[in-house]
């Protein structure tokens, strides 16, 4: 389940709550590849977590810079 919330630096955030099915997202990097990769767990838990700010928005930062972004939920 899905929600938006609360601003976050003037800007809604989507909260990702009771995760009952973990998954797992690669975010390959679209250009030059480092060859290095980063596994990004976003703040939370089982109850709630912060799936956009401190998760794809992440990842895709990491992509951009050729680096391949792993996003666990």
């Amino acid at each position: 389940m899905t929600t938006k919330t609360n601003l976050v630096a003037g800007k809604p955030w989507v909260a990702v709550v009771n995760v009952s099915q973990p998954t797992m997202t690669v975010y390959s990097p679209k250009g030059t590849n480092t060859g290095v990769a980063v596994v990004v767990f976003p703040g939370g838990g089982y109850k709630v977590l912060a799936i956009d700010l401190e998760g794809t928005e992440i990842c895709e930062w990491l992509a951009s810079r050729g680096i391949t972004g792993v996003l666990l939920k």
